[in-house]
């Protein structure tokens, strides 16, 4: 997702919170969120979580991402062109280098047409 990304310093600890919001022209896709890490940080603890729309509550359980591109359990798409959410918060350490941690949508099901309408992620660094 082009411009949802932020650079973390190296040997650096950082509280993390992500919120993207996603949309889907039919309800045969399932639908996601991860993020990528360049640099290979030394750790990865994000509890992602999903929500189909405001007026449907959380539809998974959190998730823990440990991994770059780890893939969260999908969720169907309710309703056509709604807005779905993702919330994503955490810690991610870095090792001997900068790391970008990008968001990035996790795509299934038969019509695999998930996009990203817009989003933000904050990372304070604690240490």
């Amino acid at each position: 997702i082009a411009g949802v990304s932020i650079t973390l310093q190296a040997n650096s600890i950082y509280q993390v919170y992500a919120y993207i919001v996603f949309q889907s022209a039919n309800t045969s896709t399932g639908f996601g969120h991860t993020f990528s890490f360049t640099g290979s940080p030394s750790r990865i603890h994000l509890l992602g979580q999903q929500q189909r729309s405001f007026s449907d509550p959380i539809t998974t359980a959190l998730n823990d991402i440990t991994s770059s591109d780890e893939v969260l359990t999908q969720t169907s798409v309710p309703t056509e062109n709604t807005d779905m959410f993702c919330l994503t918060r955490g810690v991610v350490v870095t090792n001997g280098g900068a790391s970008v941690m990008q968001a990035r949508p996790v795509r299934g099901g038969s019509a695999n047409n998930v996009s990203a309408r817009y989003g933000y992620i904050i990372a304070t660094k604690i240490a």
